[in-house]
């Protein structure tokens, strides 16, 4: 495994990194606009093509220093997504989105439940987690 920490220059590294991720990204989410797919599926298809080429190159030291990187770019795709989002669109489609929301949470309390209980689990702390599990579905 490469340690770029530990090289001189190491943090300058790192920062050029990020920042050519930051505009790779900017424009790789531009350019998928332009055929007409939302930008956050080219942000996700850039992260998950650097993901495999960090991890076969074996730079994986980097996945590290990228978990901050994660959390600003799940910030910056929270506040597209959001830029997006229209009450009134959802307002014309409240039946359809009750729907969704329930059977998610049903989904997801259901799997979870049967799931640890099938694995040995008492069925109190089953139904507790998958109670959990809603909120963080």
């Amino acid at each position: 495994m490469v340690n770029i920490l530990a090289s001189s220059g190491g943090a300058y590294d790192i920062i050029l990194l990020l920042a050519l991720m930051i505009i790779i990204g900017l424009f790789a989410g531009r350019w998928i606009e332009k055929i007409n797919i939302p930008n956050i599926t080219g942000y996700l298809i850039l992260g998950i093509g650097v993901g495999f080429i960090l991890v076969f190159s074996n730079l994986t030291g980097l996945l590290d220093v990228f978990t901050v990187m994660t959390s600003i770019a799940l910030g910056f795709i929270s506040f597209s997504i959001g830029m997006e989002l229209s009450f009134k669109k959802i307002a014309r489609r409240r039946n359809e989105v009750i729907i969704v929301t329930i059977t998610q949470a049903l989904a997801a309390f259901i799997f979870t439940a049967i799931g640890l209980f099938i694995f040995n689990l008492p069925l109190h702390i089953a139904l507790v987690l998958g109670a959990i599990a809603i909120a963080t579905e």
